[in-house]
């Protein structure tokens, strides 16, 4: 896993050649970006 770019509670995740958002609002919400 590898943290792209953070900013303001919204992460970028790299996972195995895959971008997921991750927004921090409470509860965690990955979303797979396509």
């Amino acid at each position: 896993m590898q943290l792209i770019k953070e900013d303001e509670g919204i992460k970028l995740i790299k996972i195995k050649n895959s971008f997921y958002l991750e927004y921090d609002a409470g509860s965690h919400m990955v979303k797979k970006k396509e």
